[in-house]
C-alpha cells in the first residue's frame, strides 16, 4: 500500500521499524493516526490525504479511523468554503438559543470546548484579547461546552471573566452541534464570515497567537 500510495520516503524508515518490532495493526494504525495529524497541523494537503487513505484503506476497524473520519477527512463538510451548517443551540443559562442567523451579517468565532480539557482552557486569555480587540457588531464569540453536566461549566465560569456568549451542547461529544460542526476533538474552533461562509476550521490558524493574526487579516487590527 505504501508503494502504491507513494508514501514519502521519509516517513518509510519510522514506520516500518515500528511495524517490523509490533507486528500490532492496532499500533500501526496508531503511527499512521499520528503522521496524519502531523500532517494536518502543517496543512500539507497533499499528504493528508495519502494518509488518510492508507489508514482507512488499510485498517478499516481500528478505531483511530473512526477519530481520522471527524477530524482529518480531506472531504469533510467543516473546512473553509464551505456553508456553515444552519445549527441552534441552547444557551447554557436561561431560555434563549442561539442560531447561525443570530450572527448574519459579522464574523462569529465558534468556541468547542469543555472544563476537562485543559488546552480549551489555554485559549481563554487569547479569546480576551479578541473580544477587547473587536467590537460585537465585528466579531461574535459563541463559546460551546461540550461538558455532560451544565451544573459544571456554570460553576467554572462563575470563577472566571469570559465576557461573550455561552452555549451548552446537550449531548455532549454526541449532541446535534458536535455531530453538525464535526468535532472529533477539543478544542473545535471555527470562524463563520458575515456571509455565512466557513472561514478557517483549523486550530493551525484559530489558536493562540494565530488566531489573532487570522482576525487582523479578515477583520484588520
Amino acid at each position: 500500500m505504501a508503494s502504491q500510495l507513494g508514501e514519502p520516503d521519509a516517513y518509510r524508515p519510522f514506520f516500518y521499524e515500528i511495524a517490523r518490532s509490533n507486528p500490532s495493526d492496532e499500533l500501526r494504525a496508531g503511527m499512521l493516526f499520528q503522521m496524519l495529524g502531523q500532517a494536518h497541523r502543517s496543512d500539507d494537503q497533499s499528504r493528508q490525504r495519502l494518509l488518510y487513505s492508507w489508514l482507512t484503506g488499510e485498517y478499516p476497524g481500528s478505531r483511530y479511523v473512526d477519530i481520522a473520519r471527524k477530524r482529518y477527512n480531506p472531504d469533510r463538510r467543516i473546512q473553509a468554503g464551505a456553508d456553515a451548517p444552519d445549527f441552534t443551540v441552547g444557551a447554557l443559562k436561561g431560555d434563549q438559543t442561539f442560531s447561525r442567523e443570530d450572527f448574519s451579517g459579522k464574523h462569529v468565532l465558534l468556541d468547542f470546548w469543555a472544563t476537562w480539557c485543559q488546552p480549551c482552557i489555554e485559549e481563554f486569555p487569547t479569546l480576551r484579547k479578541a473580544r477587547r480587540q473587536y467590537s460585537r457588531d465585528e466579531l461574535a464569540i459563541l463559546s460551546v461546552s461540550l461538558d455532560a453536566d451544565r451544573e459544571t461549566v456554570t460553576t467554572f465560569l462563575k470563577e472566571r471573566n469570559l465576557p461573550w456568549n455561552h452555549a451548552f451542547g446537550d449531548g455532549a461529544m454526541d449532541s446535534q452541534i458536535a455531530e453538525e460542526f464535526e468535532v472529533g476533538g477539543l478544542p473545535k474552533p471555527v470562524l463563520v464570515g458575515p456571509d455565512g461562509k466557513i472561514v478557517a476550521a483549523e486550530g493551525s490558524r484559530l489558536r493562540g497567537e494565530r488566531l489573532l493574526q487570522t482576525l487582523e487579516q479578515e477583520l484588520g487590527s
